[in-house]
């Protein structure tokens, strides 16, 4: 077996993991949105009481949604992707808009986890959860996003 062969293999045995991971958190946190909002118009236009939690948990499955969801899109394609541009540089554009957006994601990433300890100490207004869970989101989703570009690197130089 080749080094290009033993290399594919094991980006696709981390590729189907990262989209288990990303494809469950997607579906539970879009159903447990929808359930809270719809909960919540319930109890709020028919039973005309309230549910003071739904802002919070909606915010909390939203931010993990939204982050796995950016590292699930950029599975499939490329977030900053200049169709035009990249038609004419190739292979040279691709690997520098990649190197750039990888050094974003590990600044942005590096910068929150210098803030971690800041995170376990402040809590939500109303069900008091701590705000880690919710940058909790942030650390995994740009992690999974660093991780794919560096496959999208690494596949781009094994063509």
């Amino acid at each position: 077996m080749t080094t290009r062969g033993t290399v594919s293999r094991v980006l696709k045995v981390l590729d189907r993991a990262l989209s288990a991971v990303e494809i469950s958190v997607i579906l539970v946190t879009g159903v447990a949105i929808v359930s809270a909002l719809f909960y919540g118009a319930i109890v709020r236009y028919l039973l005309h009481g309230s549910f003071p939690e739904e802002a919070e948990l909606s915010w909390l499955m939203y931010t993990w949604l939204v982050f796995l969801g950016s590292s699930y899109v950029l599975r499939g394609g490329d977030h900053p992707n200049v169709t035009l541009i990249r038609g004419r540089f190739g292979a040279r554009y691709a690997a520098a808009l990649y190197l750039v957006s990888l050094a974003y994601v590990v600044l942005i990433l590096y910068q929150t986890l210098q803030y971690s300890r800041i995170f376990l100490l402040q809590r939500t207004a109303t069900m008091r959860l701590p705000m880690a869970y919710f940058y909790g989101a942030m650390v995994v989703g740009f992690t999974f996003m660093a991780v794919r570009y560096v496959m999208k690197l690494v596949r781009l130089f094994l063509r």
